[in-house]
């Protein structure tokens, strides 16, 4: 099949790399089109597949230049008399300065220009809620005025600038790779944050955290045999490991020492950073902005938990107790997404993480609770501290709101090993984060 000619001028289609880009790209396009006609996916040597990878070579190189004879396929030379236009815009030069010789945000930029291209010359008004469709969008160019294709192009690429903000702010947070799987990760987040209510104010406002949170951690020892730290002595059956006046000792108190208590031997200590385990309140009772600034804090803590190389937990709860997450994705999709509603039941919550903490992948890396609610919700003390002291648990509650000393805040507090109450500011979140 004879190849159909882009309208780079310096792009040489013929060469294996930019076929190799091509393929890519329409295959992270297919991959992440939830909002596109199922079975119009995109074909390499299309088109609209040249129009894909036109797009992030017009972005990642340093001088694109577009070519000035016509191109033989009508679609393609209603696209390149817009992209005239185009590349003089200043949405075109804001765009540049991100993705110039930007392999990854150029990648990110293709993608999403060309699914609000798509879902703009198939009749949207820049909402996904409808099936946008590839067939129709060429139809559309294929008749199109020049001048009109060339505000559609603007108005994608106006889009895709604010989707590519979005973009960045996912990478703050969760250190996605660029591997084709990295890349479905981060756009399938992006799809979500546009069609959830509170999802970019959720995010907005974590990034805000996180820029200004201290950089710092506190660490825990524990017993190892790789460990470089020495903490005193400690009893051991194994010889090799054994002090040298152990092995000097006479033949039958050695051999006695040994199948009874043990030798001495050195304790070595590995410093280690324990895990973070949050329960979320996701109750009705945390609705609007509490549910903003709770989740916030979840995803600052989330991003201090990579920085400092530690493990996160997340369990999300109301009446009743939700899965516990530990994927990256998997934890920045259900903070954006899970709705606010239903009762709360605070005992089941704390109850369900000390059997998570009795769990012998959990109990190596934490024994600390942290617990983010409005309080509202009846407990046995007595049943819980028995239950905490059992595993030797440690609980932090942080209470959100203007919580009145009710009796269910108040035996929640008895029972914790701290208690903070914080107003959902800015000042209140990166204080509690610092306490922590």
């Amino acid at each position: 099949m004879e190849k159909i000619k882009g309208n780079l001028e310096n792009i040489n289609r013929d060469n294996l790399i930019y076929e190799i880009r091509e393929r890519i790209l329409v295959d992270l396009f297919n991959e992440s089109k939830d909002y596109i006609v199922p079975t119009e996916e995109l074909k390499p040597n299309t088109p609209l597949s040249t129009i894909l990878a036109d797009a992030y070579y017009l972005h990642y190189s340093l001088i694109p230049i577009i070519r000035m004879e016509k191109n033989e396929n009508q679609i393609l030379e209603n696209i390149r008399l817009a992209l005239l236009q185009y590349i003089n815009s200043l949405t075109y030069k804001k765009a540049k300065i991100k993705t110039e010789l930007n392999d990854e945000l150029s990648t990110y930029y293709a993608i999403l220009f060309m699914k609000n291209f798509i879902n703009i010359a198939s009749g949207g008004e820049g909402s996904f809620s409808r099936r946008a469709s590839p067939k129709k969008a060429e139809e559309e160019i294929a008749k199109g005025k020049t001048s009109r294709i060339a505000k559609m192009l603007e108005d994608a690429a106006k889009q895709a600038e604010i989707d590519l903000q979005k973009v960045a702010n996912i990478l703050k947070i969760a250190n996605f790779g660029t591997k084709e799987g990295d890349y479905l990760k981060t756009l399938k987040l992006v799809d979500l944050i546009k069609k959830v209510d509170n999802a970019e104010q959720i995010l907005r406002f974590a990034i805000g955290l996180i820029e200004k949170m201290p950089r710092f951690y506190t660490k825990i020892k524990r017993d190892s045999t790789i460990g470089t730290e020495l903490g005193g002595y400690r009893l051991s059956r194994n010889m090799l490991k054994a002090l040298a006046r152990e092995l000097a000792l006479p033949e039958e108190l050695l051999l006695i020492k040994l199948v009874s208590q043990g030798l001495l031997t050195r304790r070595k200590l590995l410093n280690k950073l324990g895990a973070i385990y949050v329960l979320l309140d996701k109750s009705g009772s945390m609705a609007g902005l509490k549910t903003i600034w709770s989740r916030s804090v979840a995803l600052a803590l989330f991003k201090r938990s990579i920085i400092e190389g530690r493990k996160f937990y997340l369990r999300f709860f109301d009446y009743r107790i939700y899965r516990l997450l530990q994927n990256p994705e998997e934890i920045l999709s259900d903070i954006l997404s899970i709705k606010s509603n239903g009762g709360t039941d605070i005992q089941k919550a704390i109850l369900t993480a000390i059997v998570d903490l009795k769990d012998s992948h959990l109990r190596d890396q934490t024994n600390v609770i942290i617990i983010i609610t409005d309080g509202e919700s009846k407990i046995s003390k007595l049943l819980l501290r028995k239950k905490l002291d059992e595993v030797n648990a440690r609980l932090i509650t942080i209470f959100v709101g203007e919580n009145e000393r009710s009796d269910n805040v108040s035996n929640l507090m008895e029972i914790s090993d701290k208690n903070f109450f914080v107003r959902p500011s800015e000042r209140d979140a990166l204080s509690l984060i610092q306490q922590i």
